[in-house]
């Protein structure tokens, strides 16, 4: 544009002016910026959601004037999924000849591992002036106070306080933000430093209780193999001397067998019928007795046949050969145990056990339930006070069994 002058009336449409001339008279009076005194100076604020709003609020940029008289609401674009992002608020003056308008929208930044504000335009018939950015996370659906750097007052948009009379706040910004950063770093440094403290006597502690741990566990390791190198001599005395107990309580048995003295049988049969379990193996097999003893000379025979087992006489009769069969048996656990032969026999037959394998004391076992194909039994030991309990220990039992026929 030329020299131009105004204004004056119009003879025949002889003087005319344009807007920018309208304008032109405030020029060296009000300088381009956002009025200081008005509404809320045109800041940005978080809304709801991915919203945020523009303050009411007046600014003169290009010879033109805007006016934001009530918040102005604007949406921000859905955030990206793997990059941030900076989009800027912005005021367009656009004096271009297909538009003439002036207006308040979002401008969208590019997505990036560093992101930018977008760039502005700056020419002749279109300005763009920046009120805030907004810094969007990457699949953010929030947009907070802490994510919008209000840019109103800055070099972008100065205020304008009067007449004559705009105020930039650039270096009063910097001036903060520098203070910031100060505070910000001297409290960071304060953190690590307390942080490395607590750590370092952490790692001190936890590797003064390992250590000490180790130590305990090889203390108690050594321990309790002292123990069981003991225990384990002590057992294999014992599980000798038990042995030994057996295997001559069985050559007894198997001498009286061979000797076929019939008396000392029915003594040693006997035997293992007295205190608690005579009533049970008296009453349910004292005519399998009578079968033992039919493999004697006539004399005994007469003489024998009138004993009798319990409360029951013998009332013997001449009867076919028996059969012997023994095994060992370990117990299950506590109480009364079942007992199953490989192989059912023909009649309930005798049978008598002994305790092989015991570690303690005073254990005896209990026989009951006997039939063809097994019987029941249970292990217990005697306490010094008379009493009796079940035994739960894997004791090894002998049994021997004489049954009438084999199949």
């Amino acid at each position: 544009m030329a020299f131009t002058y105004g204004f004056y009336n119009s003879l025949n449409g002889d003087r005319r002016y344009d807007a920018i001339q309208l304008s032109s008279k405030f020029d060296g009076i009000i300088q381009d910026g956002i009025f200081m005194s008005i509404g809320s100076q045109l800041m940005v604020q978080a809304s709801n959601n991915m919203m945020v709003t523009v303050g009411p609020g007046r600014a003169w940029f290009n010879h033109t004037w805007s006016c934001n008289d009530a918040p102005l609401l604007l949406i921000v674009d859905q955030a990206e999924v793997l990059q941030d992002r900076i989009d800027t608020v912005i005021l367009e003056v656009n004096a271009e000849e297909a538009v003439r308008e002036n207006s308040i929208y979002i401008l969208k930044g590019s997505p990036s591992v560093s992101p930018q504000p977008p760039d502005l335009i700056r020419s002749i018939d279109r300005n763009q002036y920046a009120l805030a950015d907004i810094y969007v996370t990457r699949n953010t659906t929030v947009i907070n106070t802490a994510d919008i750097t209000n840019r109103v007052g800055t070099d972008d948009a100065p205020f304008v306080t009067g007449l004559l009379e705009v105020i930039n706040i650039t270096n009063l910004v910097a001036q903060w933000g520098d203070q910031w950063y100060q505070f910000f770093n001297a409290q960071t440094e304060d953190i690590t430093s307390t942080n490395t403290f607590w750590k370092n006597t952490w790692y001190q502690y936890y590797t003064t209780l390992v250590d000490q741990t180790i130590t305990q566990q090889q203390t108690w390791k050594d321990t309790l193999q002292a123990y069981l190198t003991g225990a384990n001599e002590d057992l294999q005395n014992w599980r000798t001397d038990r042995e030994e107990t057996f295997d001559e309580w069985f050559q007894t048995l198997v001498s009286t067998l061979e000797a076929a003295d019939a008396t000392m049988l029915l003594m040693l049969i006997q035997n293992h019928l007295n205190g608690e379990i005579a009533s049970e193996i008296g009453i349910h097999n004292y005519r399998h007795h009578k079968k033992l003893i039919q493999h004697w000379n006539g004399e005994e025979w007469e003489t024998l046949k009138t004993k009798s087992v319990g409360n029951k006489p013998f009332a013997f009769t001449e009867m076919d050969d028996l059969y012997f069969r023994s095994g060992t048996v370990v117990n299950p656990g506590a109480g009364w145990n079942l007992y199953k032969f490989d192989r059912p026999m023909v009649g309930s037959p005798i049978v008598t056990l002994s305790v092989l394998d015991a570690p303690y004391d005073n254990v005896m076992v209990d026989l009951s339930g006997i039939t063809e194909e097994g019987f029941m039994y249970q292990v217990r030991e005697i306490l010094s006070s008379g009493a009796s309990e079940t035994v739960s220990d894997a004791v090894e039992i002998n049994y021997i069994a004489l049954y009438e026929e084999d199949y």
